[in-house]
């Protein structure tokens, strides 16, 4: 892509707006090259935002292991290594394999990096306490392909839209973060076909079931240097 900033601005609104998931995810495949680049150019500092969230609701919190999901190419890693100062795992899961091979490409540790003299001990160790980390690929519809319980901190930027992840997967997805943990995400305010509005009816129905606490909501623009303004509201919850 690279072009205009108009120009970015239609093609994500073609990947928001695509009939499906295949076609959603055709786009990203085609997108990838260009991906970081392009939202550069339009601002889009969301997950900059995310992570400010993060470092002021961990700062007495003991964190050791974040789940991002909806990674994408990496950017909440980016600002989790390099605005939070955060140096615990993180593992990072999309649906898009071409995403994930661009953020594997980053120096961003989402993947152990032994010492030659340690190899031999630490690939034992992760073959045995860590399968299949830190790079997940999966199609979210429900529970997530990880421990119950296994993080601190689960964090969802900018993959809570239509034909993305679906609404009604919010509680499987949860379920990865242990009691106390946080949950820190966002979704957009002027969200096609009412989402943001079935997104808010079933968190309000989690937080009476006592599932979850709110401990902040608020509103930042999604894409700053853009003329047409629009909002993603980030969501910061205590699982309960």
């Amino acid at each position: 892509m690279s072009g205009t900033q108009s120009d970015i601005i239609n093609v994500v609104s073609g990947v928001v707006h695509a009939e499906n998931r295949e076609t959603t995810q055709k786009s990203y495949d085609d997108w990838t090259k260009n991906y970081d680049e392009d939202l550069g150019n339009v601002g889009y500092f969301v997950p900059k935002r995310a992570v400010e969230s993060f470092v002021k609701y961990t700062k007495h919190v003991k964190v050791e292991k974040v789940l991002d999901v909806g990674a994408g190419t990496g950017f909440v890693g980016q600002y989790l290594r390099t605005d939070a100062k955060y140096e615990g795992v993180i593992d990072i899961l999309d649906a898009n394999i071409e995403m994930l091979y661009l953020a594997s490409k980053k120096d961003l540790n989402f993947r152990l990096k032994p010492q030659i003299l340690h190899l031999i001990v630490i690939l034992t160790l992760t073959f045995l306490f860590f399968p299949f980390r830190n790079i997940i690929r999966h199609w979210v519809e429900g529970k997530l392909p990880v421990h119950d319980e296994s993080y601190d901190v689960m964090m969802c930027v900018g993959s809570f839209a239509p034909n993305h992840v679906p609404v009604t997967s919010l509680p499987g997805i949860f379920k990865c973060v242990r009691k106390g943990g946080l949950l820190i995400f966002t979704t957009r305010v002027q969200s096609p076909r009412s989402y943001k509005q079935e997104f808010d009816e079933l968190l309000a129905r989690m937080e009476l079931d006592a599932a979850i606490k709110r401990l902040d909501t608020y509103e930042v623009v999604h894409f700053e240097n853009a003329e047409k303004k629009i909002n993603s509201a980030i969501y910061v919850y205590q699982k309960l």
